[in-house]
């Protein structure tokens, strides 16, 4: 059926052979499919309007210096100021993907059945829903702990650590500060750490009363993650809240036990509305034919036809063999009646001369002669008397033999030396077949696709083979809070490895979760992704191909992780927050015992020529936190008033940019490792099965360089010919073959020329 309408297509589409080839193989999904996304109501609520935000920063202005630790009061107005900042920056991502995903084309080289089509969407729908949220949470999420596990002093309230003040203008080792130990009114508590950081919070409280769901603790953003909108379902409590003449309105048409993390999760979205109209789908694709089988008895009008040939052909060929027959096997009958006949007489012997062989040769030759002379394939019936007629059958007979003869010898010359194209099919080819086809004829053969779009996730299989830093005991929590053997009274300063060894190893193992999640997320979009071919391609073919793919991927990937690390790198530089090793709260005495915060200047080692090798010389500076040279300093272990310089561990400004370009060489080093061991707990049990790592290849590059490439040694990459072959599912094999003709056609061909020529 050429060009068949949607009407005429539907009459026919529960045909199950059905095959119909699109004129537009390419269509954008947002010519067919419609989806649009209904966000939460907390996003077109009062409660992220500037009334409401202003209202609780005019409490929170009022009541900060009489507040408890955990007031609500507290961070009530940053909370909801940061969830409107959320539902602005999710709205944001979820249209701008979104225009992305409908401008993307839908490839197929055949038109997809209306069920098939629906669930095709659908899944791709549920795929590229889940995908946008993961890699919005995930990147959040990332951001949050890496701020928070570098412990920031934080604005409006200081919610995570406290300074330590000193007296002098500078030190050449600063004390760090001291975290904050949170209390809470179900008697539990917690002191703010890196380790620490965003899991430390608790309920908050409006006087002396926990707040159902809503959290606080060291990060107000960590502890909002965890915390529900429960209380805000309360209309009382909302107007007890505000105690402002304006009526701020609650929710009341969403789940209240979800947390804010779980929401982010789905993008602040409370629901999709998603539509795919086959009619759009099939206008798009645009058949240019249809095609079918059916199965069913010949009809009448067929076998009279086929009969009336079959009767035609033995017509022609019975004219020609039955009058040769008939003559011959006359005569022959004719002799064998009059033998029969013959009376017999007495034997005489008469003496004959012995013919010879020449004699014999001239009488078959005369005979032979006289045969040709007298040779009439066109005798009338009944023959004719007169000489002249006779004679004219007999010039046309031989006219005839030799027009045949001579036709009969260049067909079979052509025959014998023109080469001849024979075209050959093979129905539903095994991936066995189709690869022997392959070996012997690679040119030629031609297997289309049934199915031209085929997810990679059949197709192949990537297992990263992670830094065994990332699965070793010194990411795990008994290890980051492994305890040292330490007076209470000894004052840590930031040069420590003490001081250094939570954050340190907390802040690697982030890094590692969050390597290991941009892989998995990513490995999905993979496999998410269409490889597109018309036709099945061979072994060697198909190999290369999915190589590209997965270079491509594995060069694409750690881009955008590195990308997030940049940024945070360029955002701590850039508004230079306060840590520790950057800063110094003073008491100007001068000044009536002032508090003064001013920025950490002390002598830095900065290498030569920006290297950190242990073999470079060291030149001394005045460096501060402000300067644009990225300055660092050795880590120690102080032990027994000797300092012992721990191997590739830098102190910088922030702890993030310390532990980047600091190496893990230390945990290669039995020495180095000893002497960490022996400043710690030794009933710890951690240390008994805890060991040195491997040596490597990589012991001394920098950290930023293996997060760099999300701690990937090395990729084990599994391809699937036979699976891919299964997906494209050829429903037939074309090839030709260049041969001479074979002996039967010919034979056949010259008995076609006799019949014509007669």
């Amino acid at each position: 059926m050429e060009f068949p309408s949607f009407e005429q297509y539907s009459s026919i589409s529960t045909e199950t052979s059905l095959q119909c080839f699109c004129r537009k193989i390419a269509i954008k999904y947002k010519e067919f499919i419609q989806i649009v996304p209904y966000y939460h109501e907390l996003c077109t609520s009062d409660l992220i309007s500037d009334d409401f935000i202003t209202e609780l920063y005019n409490t929170y202005v009022q009541t900060w210096i009489n507040s408890t630790q955990s007031d609500f009061y507290n961070i009530a107005a940053f909370q909801f100021n940061t969830l409107r900042r959320l539902c602005e920056l999710t709205r944001e991502t979820t249209e701008n993907n979104l225009e992305i995903f409908l401008q993307t084309e839908f490839i197929h080289s055949q038109l997809i059945a209306r069920e098939s089509l629906q669930i095709q969407i659908s899944s791709l729908l549920t795929d590229f829903i889940q995908s946008i949220s993961k890699a919005f949470l995930r990147t959040l999420t990332f951001i949050q702990n890496i701020t928070a596990q570098n412990l920031f002093m934080t604005g409006g309230s200081v919610t995570s650590v406290s300074p330590t003040l000193k007296t002098d203008d500078y030190e050449e080792n600063p004390i760090g500060y001291q975290g904050i130990t949170y209390h809470f009114l179900d008697n539990s508590s917690c002191t703010c750490s890196s380790s620490t950081s965003t899991i430390c919070m608790g309920l908050a409280t409006i006087e002396n009363e926990t707040l159902p769901g809503f959290q606080t603790g060291c990060y107000m953003f960590s502890a909002l993650l965890k915390s529900t909108l429960e209380v805000f379902y309360d209309q009382t409590f909302i107007d007890d809240l505000s105690n402002s003449s304006i009526n701020f309105q609650k929710l009341n048409s969403s789940v209240s036990n979800q947390t804010i993390e779980q929401l982010l999760g789905g993008m602040l979205i409370s629901q999709w509305k998603k539509e795919t109209f086959f009619d759009k789908y099939y206008s798009q694709c645009s058949p240019d034919t249809c095609q079918y089988t059916i199965t069913k008895r010949n009809d009448f009008l067929f076998i009279l036809t086929s009969l009336i040939g079959l009767f035609g052909g033995l017509s022609s060929a019975y004219h020609i063999i039955a009058p040769l027959v008939v003559n011959k096997l006359w005569a022959i009958m004719l002799t064998l009646q009059k033998r029969k006949k013959t009376v017999t007489t007495p034997w005489v012997h008469t003496a004959n001369n012995p013919t010879s062989i020449a004699d014999r040769l001239r009488n078959i030759i005369r005979t032979t002669k006289q045969l040709v002379i007298k040779l009439n394939l066109f005798n009338s019936i009944p023959p004719s008397e007169d000489q002249n007629i006779v004679r004219q059958q007999r010039i046309i007979t031989w006219i005839y033999l030799i027009l045949l003869t001579s036709s009969m010898i260049i067909i079979v010359i052509y025959s014998s030396v023109q080469p001849h194209t024979v075209h050959f099919t093979k129905d539903s080819p095994s991936s066995k077949d189709f690869i022997e086809l392959y070996a012997k004829y690679p040119l030629t053969l031609s297997c289309p696709c049934s199915n031209s779009a085929i997810d990679l996730y059949f197709l192949t299989k990537l297992i990263p083979e992670y830094h065994e830093i990332c699965s070793s005991q010194f990411v795990s929590s008994d290890w980051i809070n492994l305890q040292f053997v330490r007076s209470e009274s000894e004052m840590l300063s930031t040069s420590d490895i003490r001081y250094h060894f939570e954050y340190f190893f907390q802040i690697i193992s982030t890094l590692c979760q969050m390597s290991t999640q941009t892989v998995e997320d990513s490995l999905q979009s993979l496999y998410r992704t269409k490889f597109i071919t018309t036709e099945a391609l061979d072994v060697q073919s198909f190999e290369i191909q999915i190589n590209l793919i997965i270079e491509q991927f594995q060069r694409t990937t750690p881009e955008s992780f590195q990308r997030i690390l940049n940024l945070l790198k360029t955002t701590f530089d850039i508004n230079q927050f306060i840590v520790p090793t950057n800063s110094l709260f003073r008491i100007d005495l001068i000044s009536s015992a002032k508090i003064v915060l001013i920025p950490n200047g002390f002598l830095w080692k900065r290498p030569v020529n920006n290297s950190l090798s242990s073999n470079v010389i060291y030149t001394k500076e005045n460096c501060f936190s402000t300067s644009s040279i990225e300055c660092y300093q050795n880590i120690f272990l102080y032990e027994n008033e000797t300092q012992f310089i721990i191997p590739g561990m830098y102190q910088s400004w922030f702890p993030l940019h310390s532990i980047l370009m600091s190496t893990l060489e230390c945990l290669y080093d039995e020495i180095c490792f000893g002497k960490i061991k022996r400043i710690t707990n030794s009933t710890s049990t951690v240390l008994k099965n805890i060991s040195i790592l491997k040596s490597s290849n990589n012991q001394y590059d920098q950290i930023d360089s293996l997060a760099k490439n999300l701690f990937i040694q090395s990729w084990i990459n599994e391809s699937y010919f036979g699976s891919y072959y299964n997906q494209c599912n050829p429903l037939m094999c074309q090839y030709t073959i260049e041969t001479r003709l074979s002996l039967i056609y010919i034979i056949t061909t010259i008995i076609g020329l006799v019949g014509g020529i007669n």
